[in-house]
């Protein structure tokens, strides 16, 4: 992969225009002051709600999230690569453009992985197109009712019955036996020339950015598994992705929500009603991998279709707990009197199924009914108590005490007895299982090992004075003479000090090219969106900074104390030397905070 200089990204970020820029997207556009506002592109608005900074080329929706530099709108807008939305706005506006010739081994593994899938699934895809008339495969499309415009939309596939075909076709074109027998999944690790699918109706899976990592296939006659996906390869793990269709990440974004059902069929069926922002995981039980992946992705709430038998019950009820656990909203679409989605849809249609799905459940509602009904008969004190005893984790895991109380509250109620009664006995329950937390945490073992740095409750302070420094990057000399990354526990603040550092040593301070550099989506958002309400106005940051160094160094510096403090503790077989230098550092240390302290 072609390596874009700095030095371009910067220049970029200096000449693009992102007011000319956004007008190509939406008809609306209107200056106030220094800044401009325009109807947001990104989702349905009437009333402007996107903020443009030209000043910085930057540019942040209040409505739906959206924000970023000239250069990430350029590239969510047209769903391009940043190297391309680089190389497009270079061009545009006259900047000399020279790409790298600096390519790591991984890159280039990296990419020709992505190459020999993308060709594979655009194999396959012909070959469904072109597919026999009422052959098995042909057959198979018209009785799921699957129409031609989805085919093209998913790029469904097929897999030839001839399992040396996929062999042979790429072998024609250039792909040499050694790299087709290596560790990419496609072919049999004990048979040469072997496809590992075949006969299948075959489902591209895709990764966030477009690229084609891997396959699902549905077998179509003969014997085998039902469905079939890609073994783990270097670039590929099913309990990391999902499998969706078009747009499903953007749709997400705008709507903040995201549809969790279970296979592939579903994920199409969704689709074919209008619900777009659909994801199934991969065959697995949904994991906290891709609760995360969904988490900083956009969705604050996810309505779960799974199936409505047993098993799609406790796979529900597991997700809720994942989801709950990452802070994210969960209700539940329960397909009682239908197998799935899919026959959900082509037996009442896709206005009935969007009605299922909005007047869907709220997680925990759902979590207590099925315990309930597991345990039947709720007339004796003991029933209740099992009740109790099963839904208090999941009420445990709620991040807030309000949504503890509701809950609280609704099992209270559906189980007729006192809402006082509940709370003391989750109270009961919460202090046994801190104390269990604090005994375990406090037990003695064979070997000590020194102490982790201190897992900070003000973690969002240390990165908040590093954004704060990407906004205001001509601070950050004051800063690295007290603070080293070193010292620092987030990665997000370890990020951006690197940026920064690198910045500082060839003399390129620049705020707007630093961000545009920034991998963590996440940050880059909160950076703009603080720009944008002048939160982050070089005025306010120069007040803030050295409030938030003090308080950094302060956290350091007890950070040493107490890990020189275990050293000389443990010190046993220690030189008096050794001792010695850790009993001065620790001196020394603890006058330098005696002075920061008020």
């Amino acid at each position: 992969m072609a390596v874009i200089p700095k030095e371009v990204i910067t220049a970029v970020m200096e000449s693009a225009s992102i007011v000319d820029v956004v007008s190509r997207y939406t008809t609306k556009i209107v200056r106030k002051g220094e800044r401009y506002f325009a109807c947001c592109p990104f989702h349905n608005e009437k009333t402007p709600s996107m903020s443009i900074t030209p000043s910085r080329n930057m540019f942040h929706c209040f409505g739906c999230g959206e924000s970023g530099t000239v250069i990430s709108f350029l590239q969510k807008i047209e769903k391009i690569s940043f190297s391309e939305a680089v190389a497009r706005l270079a061009d545009e506006f006259h900047v000399p453009f020279h790409l790298s010739s600096v390519q790591t081994v991984y890159d280039r593994q990296r990419d020709a992985y992505y190459a020999i899938y993308a060709r594979v699934r655009d194999l396959y895809h012909e070959e469904l197109l072109n597919r026999r008339k009422d052959s098995a495969i042909d057959r198979y499309i018209k009785e799921r009712g699957i129409p031609e415009e989805v085919i093209r939309e998913f790029r469904l596939g097929y897999s030839p019955a001839d399992r040396q075909w996929l062999w042979g076709r790429l072998q024609s074109e250039g792909y040499s036996p050694s790299y087709l027998k290596s560790d990419i999944g496609l072919f049999s690790k004990n048979y040469d020339k072997i496809s590992f699918f075949s006969n299948r109706l075959m489902f591209p899976i895709h990764d966030s950015f477009g690229h084609c990592l891997a396959f699902g296939g549905r077998l179509l006659e003969g014997e085998g598994p039902k469905y079939l996906n890609t073994g783990k390869t270097s670039y590929f793990e099913k309990g990391n992705g999902f499998y969706f269709g078009p747009d499903a990440f953007r749709e997400m974004r705008i709507h903040e929500t995201a549809v969790l059902c279970e296979g592939y069929m579903d994920v199409i069926a969704f689709y074919r009603a209008g619900i777009k922002n659909v994801f199934a995981p991969l065959g697995t039980a949904f994991t906290q991998n891709q609760a995360e992946l969904l988490a900083v992705s956009g969705a604050k709430t996810v309505l779960i279709g799974f199936d409505g038998d047993d098993a799609g019950k406790r796979a529900a009820a597991k997700a809720v707990e994942i989801l709950r656990r990452k802070n994210i909203g969960a209700k539940v679409a329960e397909f009682t009197e239908y197998k799935d989605p899919d026959e959900y849809l082509n037996k009442e249609g896709p206005e009935s199924l969007k009605n299922l799905l909005k007047n869907g459940i709220n997680g925990l509602d759902f979590l207590i009914k099925n315990i309930i009904v597991k345990h039947g008969n709720l007339d004796s004190p003991e029933a209740k108590e099992a009740v109790v005893s099963e839904v208090f984790p999941y009420i445990g895991s709620i991040g807030s005490e309000v949504g503890k109380n509701a809950a609280l509250q609704s099992l209270a109620e559906k189980l007729h007895i006192s809402e006082k009664a509940v709370s003391d006995d989750f109270r009961v329950f919460s202090e046994k299982n801190h104390d269990r937390t604090k005994t375990a945490a406090t037990r003695p073992t064979l070997k000590t090992e020194p102490p982790v740095p201190a897992v900070r409750t003000d973690d969002s302070q240390e990165f908040f004075l590093f954004a704060a420094l990407v906004a205001e990057p001509a601070c950050f000399e004051q800063v690295r003479r007290c603070i080293g990354v070193e010292d620092l526990v987030s990665a997000r603040a370890r990020e951006i000090y690197y940026l920064l550092e690198d910045a500082y040593r060839k003399n390129r301070l620049n705020s707007d090219a630093i961000l545009s550099m920034m991998e963590d989506s996440s940050a880059v958002r909160f950076i703009v969106e603080k720009l944008a309400d002048n939160e982050f106005s070089s005025e306010n940051i120069k007040k803030m900074i050295p409030d938030l160094i003090l308080q950094e160094r302060i956290f350091i510096l007890k950070n040493k104390i107490d890990d020189l403090q275990f050293k000389i503790s443990h010190s046993s077989g220690k030189s008096r030397e050794t001792v010695d230098n850790f009993i001065r550092e620790k001196i020394k240390y603890e006058k330098e905070l005696s002075k920061l302290k008020p």
